[in-house]
């Protein structure tokens, strides 16, 4: 891990004064639901979701732990909690009380594929910046299999009349293979407005490859990538090289590097109970809470790491840092760009419009 003053001294040097994180979330209510759901292919029958109430004063407190030391100001663009059994409204109505109070929050609204046109418009004459459509919205007693199945015609007409950006989370029941085929027609679909695709980090839990991935994003100039939960310098320069400084985003999906591990897991006893799914091997994610997994998704955060969101944060920044630190080094980027990727693109999007 590179000292923080090395990349304070990075920061100053290429004149940056601020990070945009263009993935987060915040949440006022806590939220416990037990419910008959799949979640992500988990090989369990029943997951009672739990999460902690997130206000938005305890993700800028984290914040504070690492972006000061770097000698930085920080903005967020910040939702709600996903999930499949959540009150979308409050979460939207916390977001945007928040955004109205401090402008250092960027907010994007949840939206579902039940919302009308009249519905989806109206968020966007409230003051949302973006949309945010998830699987888990769509979700009707079986895996969702298609991007369209979230990402409805209504979100799409009105993100193309507004030029409203959408956040797009690529399901894991999706899966990144099919998502390859459907991107393009997203893009297609999405003309007259853009699009990010979440969660870069993800690459090391699919059955695809970063550099095949990016590549088949490459063509498609509307269509952006965050970095959130990326902690490998390798998949950084690639996604650089190949979509350019112009289309990458800084991104952490603060808090949830952290909750996912026991969103999607299970007690040991109830572990015991299940038939061990071929290829997984069961592991402690979290205290007292276990989940399948294989090789591949170890690559991704320890158990350890989890429960510390500063140090996943810096593993997160360090990473963006020895990527691109090397490509400046070599003259394949500017300090220009280095500052379009930490801040200026997410804040372009996702700011206040005029």
């Amino acid at each position: 891990m590179v000292r923080q003053s090395n990349i304070r001294r990075f920061l100053k040097k290429h004149r940056v004064k601020k990070i945009v994180d263009s993935h987060t979330h915040t949440y006022e209510a806590t939220l416990s639901r037990g419910k008959p759901v799949n979640f992500h292919r988990m090989p369990t029958k029943t997951i009672t979701m739990t999460y902690p109430r997130f206000p938005i004063s305890k993700l800028k407190l984290i914040e504070s732990k690492l972006y000061k030391g770097f000698g930085v100001k920080a903005k967020r663009v910040a939702f709600g909690l996903p999930g499949y059994f959540v009150d979308v409204r409050q979460q939207n109505n916390y977001i945007l009380k928040q955004s109205r109070a401090d402008k250092t929050i960027l907010p994007v609204a949840l939206v579902t594929p039940q919302m009308s046109v009249a519905e989806i418009r109206s968020l966007v004459k409230r003051g949302f910046n973006g949309f945010k459509p998830y699987p888990e919205f769509a979700f009707k007693g079986k895996p969702v299999r298609s991007v369209f199945d979230y990402v409805t015609p209504n979100i799409i007409e009105v993100a193309n009349k507004t030029g409203t950006p959408i956040i797009v989370h690529l399901s894991h029941d999706v899966g990144f293979a099919r998502a390859l085929k459907e991107i393009p027609e997203l893009s297609k679909r999405c003309k007259r407005t853009r699009i990010v695709i979440a969660h870069m980090g993800e690459m090391f839990l699919t059955e695809t490859s970063p550099k095949k991935f990016f590549e088949k994003l490459a063509p498609l100039k509307n269509v952006s990538v965050s970095t959130s939960m990326c902690v490998d310098p390798g998949t950084f320069r690639i996604a650089i090289r190949l979509l350019g400084s112009s289309r990458l985003m800084y991104g952490t999906d603060s808090p949830f590097l952290l909750l996912n591990a026991t969103v999607t897991s299970m007690t040991k006893a109830q572990a015991k109970k299940i038939k061990q799914p071929k290829g997984k091997t069961l592991v402690e994610v979290d205290r007292k809470s276990y989940a399948w997994t294989d090789e591949k998704s170890r690559l991704l955060l320890s158990a350890e790491e989890r429960r510390n969101i500063p140090r996943v944060l810096n593993r997160q920044v360090d990473a963006m840092y020895k990527a691109v630190n090397y490509l400046y080094r070599r003259g394949e980027i500017s300090s220009a760009d280095i500052r379009r990727m930490l801040a200026g693109n997410a804040e372009r999007m996702f700011g206040e419009k005029k």
